[in-house]
This record gives C-alpha cells, structure tokens and sequence, in this order.
C-alpha cells in the first residue's frame, strides 16, 4: 500500500507515527556526534528539509520525551551505542525563526516575545527549583511582560524611549542555565531559519534593529554559554560575521559548496529511485530530473525535495514549477533590477543552458548586496536559483567557481522574472499594439513603444556593458510568453550563428527575426548600425533554420541603441 507524502509538514513525530511517507536522514544525527560539534551554521535553500530536520533533531535528543521507538525502523538505529547515549538524554531548547518573520520590528518583538513564551512554557516543571528572583525572570517570559519599562515623571523623555524589549536577548542564556540547574546537563540547542527576520529586516527598513537584537542572542546564548553540548543553526544565508556572528572563531559553517551533511538536505538519486518505485512513477524519472534535479551540494546531486513531495501528492503528469511559487521573490527580482551591467549580462548564457565562471563570498554583506557582485552571485547559489558545478583555483590562488541554472523549474522563474520586470514599463495595451507592430511591419510604432519604455529603465543609462545586452534581455522578456499567438525564442543557432531573438508564429508560416546591436557613442550612426544588423543576419543565413522548418513569410528587424535611443530597419523576404 502506498504511503501518503506531506510536503510542507515538518514534524517529525506526527509523519512516522501516522506512517506516512518519510526520507530518512536520521544518520545526520551520527555525523553530528562523530564529528563533535558545538557550533554549527548549516545554510541550504528553503524548503529542502531544513526544519524537518531540526524537528528530528529535537525528537532524537529531547530530556522530556521518551522517543527511542520513532527511530526503531531507521538508518540511526543501526548505532545502538548512539541511541542508548544520545536519545532522550538531553534538554532542548528549540526555536524557528520562522514564526517572527513580520513586515516591522514591533511586529518581530511581539511574535520573538510570544515563541519564548512557548518554550518556556514547555518547561514550566522546572519552575519549582529555581530561586524567587529567577521564577520572577521566568514568570516574566511566559507572560510576555519581561522588563517592560514604564515612565516615571522624573524620568527623561530619551530615558523612557526603549521599552525593555533588549532584556529579551538574555532569555536563550538564561533558559540555558535554568536548565542546567534543573537537569545537571548541557544543552542542545536548535535554531531554525536564523536569517529570516534578518532578510525581513533588510526588505522592511529594519535591519539594525534586528541584527543587533541577534547579535546580542547569540554571543550570550551561544558564543558565551558554558552548558552547550550541541548547538545546530540553519538558515538559507550565512550573513557576514561583522554583522551576527562577531567573536565566534568556533563556528562551523557549511554551505551548499561543502560536502559535510551535504545528503541530508534534499533528496539524492538513491532517494528519488527509492520514491519512483514506491509511488510507481518510475516513467517519469527523466523529466523529473529535467525539472527538479541540477542542485550540487558540495559535490553530492541533490533534487529539490519540495518540487518532487509536490509533484507526487499533485498526482498529475504535468510538471510545474512548485519550489518557486512558494516565496514572493522579491529579492530576486530586485537583484536583477538593480544589478550592474555585468551581473544582467551574464544572465544571458545562463538562460541558455550556458555557465558562468565567477568567484564567490559565501558571507553576505547585506549592506553591499546589490553593488558587489560576489555577494549577488553567492546569495543566488545559497537561496537555490544557481548551482556551482566545478571550481579552479586562480593565479592568485583563489577559487573560481562555475555556475549554472539548475534545472529548468528555475529557468522558467528567472525568464518569468525578466517579463514581469519588463511588464512594469510596457503596459498591456502597449505590448498588444507592439507584438502588432512587430508582425506587421509597423516600423514606426515598434520605435516608439520601445524608446517609450527605455526612458522608464534605469540600467541602460550606463557606459558600461558588453555587447548588446541588457537590451537583449530587455525585448526578450517583454515578449517571452505574453502571446498566445507567438513563441518568443533566444540565442538559437540557425544557419552559421546564432540570431538574438525570434518569434514564430503558431497558426502560420510567419516568422520574425530580430538582431540587435549597441553604439557607444552619440556620433554613431544609428540607422547604419542598424543596417548592419540586418546584413548580419544575412551573411551568417540566420533565416536558414527557419526556412527548414517551413517559414516562408519572415520579417527581420535590425535594431541599434545608444543608451535610451534606438532606432528601427525593416528588411521583409518573402519566399516565392
């Protein structure tokens, strides 16, 4: 009988005890004792089981619950050394971040005051054994109301502004040496998703705020604290070390480029083979590698494992891009609005099945995001939209890493990105007139949408660039798929090259070609370097694959740019 997959639950407990459907990566528990950790970052994307795997983290080593028949039938319990050592043997204290994530930093006070009123209340036994002024401590936290300043009239206006919420950084210390006390043992300490109130505070305008709040957490109940026995920290981001993680030259951080733990996230081939035969998809593995495979964590193939659960529970023979449907993308798309000219140019080869060679600061720096290009490469390998498929070392000994998209789920979302980018300076009823203007040899019109919309476009104002693009990516995305009548392609080979962009009609033997070419000077000539766009074309008999397919009415448009200008040639052929 089939078992049933849950994508999205993580709880442990719940998905082994109702039988459902379960990829064990219980051995991440003996690779973490064999290794000894204390501190230890592990970033990977979202939704590849991180917090799935905090929650069996917790299970496994939680003092309050005897666990050990939820791991009686997995890979762990081949290490009965390890069970009778480690299960139930230890307080936990787990927090997800998750749960704070909010457009304000009021908004994460409120819901941080409200998880470590949760946790503490978890442990509300241990009360009795503490002295009167830590049960004051602890009755504050679970009542929401630790060190609440109130105004007295002798207080100064500046004196009364903080309202005690900074006394909420002691309370991981604090529920550490709590304890301790209470059970005369070290502590596990669980801490999912780190980065993602850091992330809101940086989309939201609260950024200070809210690192030195972590910050302060952190060195007192982690860096500072004597009563660690373990402590595993995950996230999508490792964020720079001046910013949250200042003074912890212990920390252990391992990215999607190392090979340590690098099974336990995701899904590997062995994996995915094993779910194939269960759930009798086994048909449907090589398109299922096509969409949803292409990760490379540390040298291990990885599947994304939200797109696979998805695609299982949908029951569907069609595949769509699940995985990126689940976040807004807002930092994506801003990446590439803001991005410089060299970041938007390499997004061509890329888009084409191509590579990129780049080095990379896996430590973001959220303050140069947008204007250093290692940290935008480095937080697309991190957030899962690229994939590092080799690396070399540089004359200067650094290491140079080749990047690729993964698979063509992501593919789509960056094309879909680039359109939806181009949308906001062409309007629905512009693009309609354009993609007629286009197929119908309206010269006129086609230059005057488009010199529209490159005044709105603050990326072509530069000198910098190579070639044509972002111009290239600029028309393509405006016309990849918003036409039901067209397929916009790019970068095809056809005769002896490659032409730029082309859209072929789907109803008729009608086809057009458009070659584009920049200036970088005013004193160009426009229209002849448009002219010679078109004699391209010609010489290297683009047409040819075209013709082949049984076009016979091609349009072909040579267009030139110099910053917001440009300027349309039309050359029509009609084969008799």
């Amino acid at each position: 009988m089939k078992k049933i997959v849950t994508p999205g639950d993580s709880r442990f407990k719940e998905i082994i005890e109702a039988n459902n459907y379960y990829v064990d990566k219980t051995m991440l528990i003996h690779d973490l004792i064999a290794k000894r950790e204390l501190y230890a970052l592990i970033t990977r994307p979202r939704r590849f089981g991180k917090t799935l795997n905090q929650d069996m983290l917790a299970e496994f080593f939680d003092i309050r619950y005897k666990n050990e028949h939820l791991f009686k039938d997995l890979a762990i319990s081949q290490h009965p050394e390890i069970i009778e050592k480690y299960c139930s043997k230890y307080p936990v204290i787990f927090m997800t971040f998750n749960k704070c994530e909010s457009l304000t930093f009021a908004g994460f006070k409120i819901k941080y005051k409200s998880m470590i009123s949760d946790i503490y209340k978890g442990y509300k036994h241990i009360r009795q054994k503490l002295d009167a002024k830590d049960k004051q401590y602890f009755d504050a936290v679970v009542n929401e109301k630790l060190n609440v300043k109130k105004a007295t009239p002798n207080e100064s206006e500046e004196a009364t502004k903080s309202d005690g919420f900074e006394a909420y950084a002691t309370t991981l210390a604090k529920l550490s040496d709590f304890l301790y006390q209470y059970y005369e043992k070290k502590i596990v300490i669980l801490i999912d998703e780190y980065d993602v109130p850091i992330n809101k505070g940086f989309t939201e305008s609260y950024f200070k705020e809210i690192v030195d709040f972590i910050k302060g957490l952190f060195i007192d109940g982690l860096k500072n604290n004597k009563n660690v026995q373990l402590s595993v920290l995950t996230g999508c981001l490792r964020v720079s070390k001046e910013s949250v993680f200042t003074g912890f030259n212990n920390l252990s951080v391992y990215s999607v480029l190392n090979s340590e733990y690098a099974s336990y996230y995701g899904f590997t081939q062995a994996e995915v083979n094993e779910m194939a035969n269960h759930f009798e998809i086994k048909d449907k593995l090589a398109d299922i590698k096509a969409w949803y495979d292409g990760y490379n964590f540390g040298g291990v193939e990885i599947y994304n494992p939200w797109s696979i659960s998805k695609y299982i529970k949908a029951d569907s023979d069609e595949f769509i891009a699940y995985w990126v449907n689940t976040s807004s993308n807002t930092q994506l798309k801003e990446l590439i609005a803001k991005g410089d000219e060299d970041f938007k140019e390499s997004l061509k080869p890329l888009l084409t099945d191509g590579m990129i060679e780049k080095p990379l600061n896996m430590d973001v720096d959220y303050n140069s995001l947008y204007s250093n290009p290692d940290n935008i490469y480095a937080f697309l390998l991190s957030a899962g939209y690229l994939k590092a498929v080799d690396s070399r070392l540089d004359d200067d000994e650094d290491f140079i890493y080749k990047l690729a998209i993964p698979n063509k789920e992501i593919v789509r979302e960056f094309k879909k990105l680039l359109t939806n980018l181009s949308k906001e300076f062409i309007n629905k009823r512009s693009y309609n007139n354009l993609v007629r203007a286009i197929t119908e040899s309206d010269v006129e019109t086609f230059e005057g949408i488009l010199t529209t919309a490159l005044q709105g476009v603050s990326f072509f104002d530069t000198e910098k660039s190579q070639e044509e693009n972002p111009y290239h990516l600029f028309i393509f995305g405006t016309l990849f798929e918003r036409d039901n009548d067209y397929v916009t392609l790019s970068n095809r080979e056809s005769g002896n090259g490659r032409y730029d962009i082309t859209l072929k009609s789907k109803h008729e033997k009608k086809a057009v070609i458009i070659e584009l070419k920049r200036a970088y000077s005013e004193k160009t000539n426009l229209k002849e370097l448009a002219a010679k766009a078109i004699k391209q074309v010609n010489d290297c008999r683009y047409k040819a694959g075209l013709q082949y397919e049984g076009y016979d009415d091609i349009l072909v448009y040579g267009v030139s740019f110099y910053k917001k200008q440009c300027c349309i040639v039309l050359e029509t052929e009609k084969l008799q």
